[in-house]
C-alpha cells in the first residue's frame, strides 16, 4: 500500500471514530434529558410548528394554542370520509373548546371553495388553508383524513389515519386528559 492510501485510510478511520464519539455523546445527552424534545411527526415528538391563514385571511400558528390540547385534522372537500367525520370533530369542538383546540387543515384548495363547503356542512371550528401543501408535507400526510392529537405541551400523543369513530375519538381525547 502506498503512503497516499495509508493516509486516506487513517483519515477515514479517524472520521469514523469521531462520528462514533459524537453519536455516543448525543445518546448520553438525550438519556440525561439535556437535548430537549425532538421535533417530528411521531408519538412522543414535539409537533413541528407551522403557520397558515384561516379561510377569513387571519394568520394562525400551532404555537398560538400552547397550553391547550390540539386536534389537527388534515382534510379536503372532495374526501368522503372527511365529510363523514365532520360531525364528530364539530361535537368535540363544541363540547371541549375550553381545553381543546380543533384545527381543520384543508389541503390544496382555495378559500372560496373551502368557504362554500364550510357553509354547506356547518363547520365552525377554525379551518386553515394549506394551499401549497407545505404543512401536509411537513406532517407527512399520505391519506385523508389524518388527525394528529397534540397535548398541552406541544407533544404528539397520537396520529390517526382514516375515519375516526366516537370510541376512537374518546380514547384519543382521554389520553390528552379530556373526558366526557
Amino acid at each position: 500500500m502506498n503512503g497516499r492510501w495509508v493516509g486516506l485510510l487513517f483519515i477515514g478511520l479517524g472520521g469514523a471514530v469521531l462520528l462514533g464519539a459524537v453519536a455516543l455523546w448525543g445518546l448520553a445527552q438525550l438519556a440525561r434529558g439535556n437535548l430537549g424534545s425532538v421535533a417530528g411527526i411521531a408519538r412522543g415528538q414535539e409537533a413541528p410548528e407551522f403557520q397558515l391563514n384561516t379561510v377569513q385571511g387571519l394568520s394562525a400558528k400551532l404555537s398560538d394554542y400552547r397550553g391547550k390540547s390540539v386536534l389537527v385534522n388534515f382534510w379536503a372537500t372532495w374526501c368522503t370520509p372527511c365529510k363523514e367525520e365532520i360531525p364528530l370533530l364539530q361535537a368535540a369542538y363544541d363540547r371541549h373548546s375550553s381545553e381543546l383546540a380543533v384545527l381543520g387543515v384543508n389541503a390544496g384548495e382555495s378559500a372560496g371553495v373551502v368557504q362554500n363547503y364550510l357553509d354547506e356542512v356547518n363547520m365552525t371550528f377554525p379551518v386553515l388553508l394549506d394551499i401549497g401543501d407545505e404543512v401536509s408535507l411537513l406532517y407527512q400526510v399520505r391519506a385523508f383524513p389524518t388527525t394528529i392529537f397534540i397535548d398541552r405541551e406541544g407533544v404528539i400523543q397520537d396520529v390517526h389515519v382514516g375515519l375516526l369513530s366516537q370510541s376512537l375519538m374518546d380514547r384519543y381525547l382521554g389520553k390528552l386528559g379530556i373526558e366526557e
